[in-house]
């Protein structure tokens, strides 16, 4: 660590590891508050159980959806740039729901865009974090690594 740059220094492993598994946490805690706040909107929207259903599918088949393309991008693109689309798109998809969704296709559309943006998040965000620990460690960190999701 002494040979590092002063950027390098700042951007520690022990860092970036808290800082991508922060931001993984917080798109978790997003991306299960909708199914928690569903019995709530169900009522406030009028929504039938069917209905409530499709807001709650638009997230997992958009997920299923895109990781095969994510999955593969991950060894052809920086993954850290997979992983920041990732989470760019998580909080659009939260910001326009809280600011925008008012009925079922609102919510479907930025359930779904939420959806791929927890896609970039997961193989790409490991990838990601074990290749920057790795380029700046004197030690090979992936071992201790694999478990963060």
């Amino acid at each position: 660590m002494l040979f590092l740059k002063p950027s390098e220094r700042f951007l520690s492993p022990i860092r970036i590891i808290l800082l991508i598994c922060s931001a993984q946490v917080l798109a978790q805690f997003g991306s299960f508050s909708v199914p928690a706040l569903l019995p709530v909107l169900i009522d406030v929207w009028a929504l039938t159980n069917t209905e409530a259903g499709w807001i709650t599918s638009a997230f997992y088949l958009a997920f299923v959806g895109v990781v095969p393309l994510l999955m593969s991008l991950t060894d052809r693109v920086d993954p850290m740039r997979n992983y920041l689309f990732g989470i760019s798109l998580i909080a659009i998809a939260a910001l326009g729901y809280a600011w925008f969704a008012d009925g079922l296709w609102a919510a479907v559309l930025f359930r779904a865009l939420w959806g791929v943006g927890w896609a970039g998040t997961h193989i790409p965000g490991l990838k990601a974090l074990g290749d920057v620990v790795e380029r700046l460690s004197d030690f090979n960190f992936k071992t201790g690594t694999v478990g963060w999701r």
